[in-house]
């Protein structure tokens, strides 16, 4: 039979061994999620009359990003800041990361750009 004592034991041996688990799980999430990439500007569907447009964002758990297959660099933060340069008409910023396990991730944003002549838009 089991005493009273040694319940006790081993209820708190459990409930240690649960909390350590938990804490190793909420720590790998990271790890877990793969890699993460979120464009802030300029957003999908923007129209502008710029041939040049900086593409802005911020990335996590990533060990190599480009942009429309170009490396581009990201700072100690996970942001990153890169010029394209548009056609006129229908363009596509494609950003790719890949994290250190191989795991990729991509985000495809479309933009227009509208011929200008003189700041006036002709369509």
């Amino acid at each position: 039979m089991i005493s009273k004592i040694e319940k006790v034991r081993v209820s708190i041996i459990a409930l240690i061994c649960v909390a350590i688990a938990g804490y190793a799980l909420y720590e790998a999430r990271n790890i877990i999620a793969g890699p993460v990439i979120f464009v802030d500007e300029p957003t999908n569907g923007a129209t502008t009359r710029q041939s040049l447009l900086e593409v802005r964002g911020r990335t996590k758990n990533i060990s190599s990003i480009t942009l429309n297959d170009r490396p581009i660099t990201v700072d100690e933060s996970g942001i990153f800041k890169e010029e394209i340069t548009l056609t006129t008409g229908y363009n596509v910023a494609k950003v790719s990361g890949q994290d250190r396990f191989g795991r990729q991730k991509e985000i495809l944003v479309e933009i227009i750009r509208e011929e200008s002549l003189d700041g006036l838009v002709t369509r």
